[in-house]
């Protein structure tokens, strides 16, 4: 991004403006991502918005529809997308990559598979999306599966608990 804009200021901006680059962290968290949004509205004053995961933009979704802000989303999520004139996305979403990771799966038709995925809109969707597609392709496949924050560092626990269903497959889904 700031190489483009570099290159755009070099040939003298849009319409005679610069572009300026203006960066807040949202730290993973809804909340903060509000906070850091309305900073930008109320004080840097801005219409264009680039943000990352789906449960920071689901959060951001209202706002920026409410404000006429052009929210940029890099999220799975596909409600992010849904009934909006203000927000485009451009990632995979869940179902997707539950549908490719299945392909893999059914190539070692497991009896047993652990899931650890990540405590978010995408996560959960996965989560949910990749188990329909496991019990459509075996009925009597036996599942455990453990959330994790996005926050997260240590995945001990959650190793743990998979582990001790002795899984044939495990699967970690922190980031679609």
């Amino acid at each position: 991004i700031t190489f483009a804009i570099d290159v755009i200021n070099r040939k003298g901006g849009i319409n005679g403006k610069k572009l300026v680059l203006l960066v807040e962290d949202n730290q993973s968290d809804p909340k903060s991502a509000i906070s850091a949004l309305n900073k930008l509205l109320y004080v840097d004053n801005i219409r264009y918005l680039h943000s990352f995961g789906s449960s920071i933009n689901l959060a951001l979704k209202p706002i920026a529809e409410e404000k006429k802000v052009i929210l940029f989303s890099n999220a799975a999520h596909p409600k992010i997308t849904e009934k909006t004139d203000f927000i485009f996305r451009h990632s995979n979403i869940a179902l997707s990559d539950a549908e490719v990771l299945i392909e893999e799966v059914k190539k070692k038709n497991p009896k047993r598979i652990g899931i650890i995925y990540v405590n978010d809109e995408w996560g959960m969707v996965f989560n949910q999306e990749f188990q329909k597609l496991l019990q459509e392709f075996n009925p009597t496949i036996e599942i455990k599966s453990e959330t994790h924050l996005p926050t997260d560092t240590d995945f001990r626990t959650q190793i743990t608990k998979v582990l001790n269903m002795k899984p044939d497959i495990v699967l970690v889904a922190s980031f679609g």
